[in-house]
């Protein structure tokens, strides 16, 4: 992650419901992606993972399962 073209060291997670820090990164398709391009959207979830691995592809497999139940989590969590 970079802030200003600079390397942002690792930092402890930050409470629930705190606001991201700003990002720069890239997509494997060259593309980048910044917090300022979600603002005001549903916030999204960044995975790290090795390529090619088969336990990244089990995972992925497995968020995909989930992701129904994570949506609807969030949405009653923004309700209230």
């Amino acid at each position: 992650m970079t802030h200003g073209n600079k390397p942002i060291a690792f930092r402890e997670p930050l409470p629930h419901g705190s606001l991201a820090p700003d990002f720069r990164l890239p997509s494997v398709a060259g593309a980048f992606y910044s917090r300022e391009q979600f603002r005001g959207k549903q916030g999204p979830v960044l995975l790290f993972l090795q390529q090619a691995s088969p336990s990244s592809a089990a995972l992925l497999r497995s968020i995909a399962q989930l992701r129904p139940e994570f949506v609807e989590r969030c949405r009653a969590a923004r309700r209230g």
